[in-house]
């Protein structure tokens, strides 16, 4: 019997603790969802009334999940309340008994009583606890539906807002960079004029697709209303966000739209900006609004960044040098060019040091990784430094999208970077250079006017092993390094022996 009693009351518990959540949930969406800015030139009172119309039917079908929720855990109130009296009448009923003579039937009738009861609670509790894991389920279904727009499967504007907000108040606590891209289709209208609103759906969704494509995993990809869309670029500065602003921008440019056999070229303008210290959010959505309004003026499918005093733009009438140089002067900061700023060779040596003798007081893997761009002497030479930095600028951002707090990119020579990872083997750090090698071979930036300087780049990676001290753990992530460097866009891992192909 208590076995029972005990199983009631622990779901009980988590009924409550599920209440709770659902409650939150319910303050969230009810009272949190508001839009903090006003709709877009685009977006018009028709689409912010469709916008309100369909929050409305995403409220009405999570409240209507709330109800049948709290219905299952009155339900179970019930029943455990119903047996906590069934179990009372059986003893009293024992009690009686005891006064007569025939106490041992007495007591296996009683006990033959509350094993039934025991039965029916537990096989009642499982099906009410199924019912509401399921109902559960179906309203984190709606949940989910309520931060993702329906057309074109990105974020929606709630869960825009609920994350720029998020973002830069960690930027304004921590100084953890953030950017925000605000892209808008070009000539959007003539689309759905021309060709009809099912071809206009059809771009929408081509272009939401290839902005996740293009993105890091990191990155998130929302609709903000009408034709337009942003993105969020966590932990990225603004000559970072700047080349993640052009590689869409081309990606888009590139992308094809086929109507009844016609091929449709589309393009997009965008304007980009980089948190502030002291920035509201309206502020810097403002900034990258502003950007993206100057992209338009210019004539479209460019990309203008907003620094906090100036617009500049990329690529087209500007060099990509000129507008990185720009990029890198923020107001009131200091130089944040991400590449003298990197600890040296020496800093590294005794980062590994330390973290070798972590391994041998706590058995922890250490892993050392080696990256350097491929032929970048032949950059530097056919398009002078400043390019070369502009192509070790977008490496560097890409690698620090990998890196955990505890964890520093150092540049260890001048086109070469490394990384000491702890508590990761190599096999498990394998997939996130890979990644990042593939990520590099696609990328496009803007150098001397050309439309796209494509690059590559090499890793070589070591795990540490019996014996090893730094320099040794060093040497052989050099010789994987020098190995994947040879063949060029590889990844290499020295397992001791030899360096082999990842």
């Amino acid at each position: 019997m208590g076995t029972s009693y005990q199983f009631g009351i622990d779901i009980l518990a988590i009924v409550a603790v599920v209440q709770f959540l659902f409650g939150a949930a319910a303050v969230w969406l009810f009272g949190g969802g508001q839009s903090r800015g006003g709709s877009t030139e685009s977006s018009g009172i028709a689409e912010l009334e469709a916008l309100r119309e369909k929050q409305r039917e995403d409220s009405k079908k999570i409240q209507e999940a709330m109800q049948q929720v709290y219905r299952l855990t009155g339900r179970i109130g019930h029943d455990v309340g119903e047996h906590s009296a069934r179990v009372k009448q059986i003893n009293e009923e024992l009690s009686d008994a005891s006064h007569g003579n025939n106490v041992d039937a007495a007591i296996v009738d009683a006990l033959a009583k509350v094993t039934e009861a025991n039965e029916k609670l537990q096989n009642e509790l499982r099906s009410a606890e199924a019912k509401l894991a399921e109902q559960a389920a179906a309203l984190q279904s709606q949940m989910e539906m309520a931060r993702t727009d329906a057309l074109t499967g990105a974020l929606n504007r709630r869960a825009f807002d609920d994350e720029i907000l998020r973002r830069v108040s960690e930027y304004q606590r921590y100084r953890t960079p953030v950017s925000l891209l605000l892209f808008d289709i070009d000539h959007f209208k003539k689309f759905n004029d021309t060709y009809g609103h099912q071809t206009g759906d059809d771009v929408l969704c081509h272009v939401a697709c290839t902005l996740s494509m293009v993105m890091r995993d990191v990155d998130l990809v929302c609709r903000y209303g009408g034709e337009e869309f942003a993105v969020i670029l966590p932990a990225t500065e603004a000559p970072g966000a700047v080349l993640a602003a052009e590689r869409a921008r081309t990606a888009i440019e590139r992308m094809v739209v086929e109507v009844n056999g016609q091929q449709l070229k589309v393009t997009a303008s965008c304007g980009v900006a980089e948190a502030l210290p002291s920035e509201e959010v309206e502020t810097l959505i403002a900034r990258a609004d502003q950007g993206l309004y100057a992209s338009k003026k210019a004539g479209r499918n460019c990309v203008h960044l907003h620094d906090g005093v100036k617009l500049l733009l990329s690529g087209k009438s500007e060099s990509a040098a000129t507008l990185q140089a720009g990029a890198e002067k923020p107001v009131a900061d200091a130089n944040r060019d991400p590449l003298p700023s990197l600890p040296n060779r020496e800093v590294f040596g005794e980062d590994v040091r330390k973290r070798i003798e972590q391994h041998h007081k706590y058995h922890a893997p250490v892993t050392i990784m080696y990256c350097g761009v491929d032929g970048f002497a032949s950059i530097v030479k056919t398009h002078g430094h400043e390019a070369g930095n502009v192509v070790l600028r977008a490496v560097a951002q890409f690698l620090k999208s990998i890196l955990r707090d505890q964890e520093m990119l150092a540049r260890v020579a001048d086109d070469r970077f490394a990384v000491a990872f702890a508590g990761v083997t190599a096999t498990e750090t394998t997939p996130k250079i890979e990644r990042i090698r593939n990520a590099v071979e696609k990328c496009r930036i803007p150098v001397d006017g050309l439309d796209a300087l494509q690059f590559t780049a090499s890793f070589g990676l070591a795990e540490i092993a019996d014996g090893d001290d730094a320099a040794k753990l060093m040497e052989r992530g050099l010789e994987a390094f020098a190995s994947a460097a040879e063949r060029g866009n590889a990844v290499r891992v020295n397992d001791g022996l030899v360096a082999i192909e990842a």
